[in-house]
């Protein structure tokens, strides 16, 4: 019965080692935008505790996304190469840069609330 418990220890710890290693982002990415053909333009941001994060930034088409409004925020697990297959066109990094319907697709989804009503409101 000892051997048993044991054996059954050793599996739910190695089982939820992996959580510890969750984030492993690829080195190089593997797809950018222009895989599917989409305009943008890539930018590093530098945070203010020193890490370098790496954004996408998809110029809107007002004609073409002028009823349009899609509001994503993904866990920091997600690295963002990994939405370019499923053609998500707007992904919001950071609210203070939108200036009309321009947003950026960035390695951290973060969005400011209050910008974002204020944005639709204008718009909407």
């Amino acid at each position: 019965m000892k051997t048993f418990k044991a054996i059954i220890l050793f599996f739910i710890l190695y089982s939820t080692m992996n959580l510890a290693f969750a984030i492993k982002p690829d080195r190089e990415y593997i797809r950018k935008p222009d895989s599917l053909g989409l305009e943008y333009e890539e930018l590093r941001v530098n945070t203010p505790d020193g890490f370098e994060l790496n954004t996408w930034v998809y110029q809107a088409n007002r004609e073409r996304d002028k009823n349009h409004v899609l509001v994503l925020a993904y866990p920091d697990a997600l690295d963002i190469q990994k939405l370019i297959p499923a053609k998500c066109e707007v992904v919001l990094f950071e609210g203070e840069h939108l200036g009309g319907f321009n947003v950026g697709d960035g390695d951290w989804g973060a969005y400011y609330v209050g910008q974002i009503n204020e944005f639709l409101e204008n718009n909407f």
